[in-house]
């Protein structure tokens, strides 16, 4: 069973490009590694990084199901708002 803490970590996605795509692995690897989980994972995307975001997960195999997708349908896709978005989907006390 893997140890949790009551925090959100949200990962604002707005395009993949090769260097964007090997920090996200980084990120990824990085929570998965951690001995003191986020209570959740909250990758926020716009719909054109969606497929790709998938294909990452896959190629990890990490649990897909503690990597919550969170698609941002609307136009103000800037980090700002990719941020806000995941906090208002965010079910902890604290996030980051």
């Amino acid at each position: 069973m893997r140890e949790t803490n009551q925090t959100t970590v949200i990962l604002p996605i707005h395009e993949l490009n090769p260097i964007t795509e090997e920090l996200f692995k980084k990120s990824l690897k990085s929570i998965n590694e951690q001995q003191l989980k986020p209570a959740e994972v909250l990758i926020v995307h716009t719909p054109q990084v969606k497929i790709k975001i998938q294909e990452i997960l896959d190629e990890l195999k990490f649990d897909k199901n503690y990597y919550q997708l969170v698609e941002n349908k609307t136009d103000k896709t800037d980090f700002c708002s990719q941020v806000n978005l995941g906090v208002e989907k965010t079910e902890t006390d604290y996030f980051s």
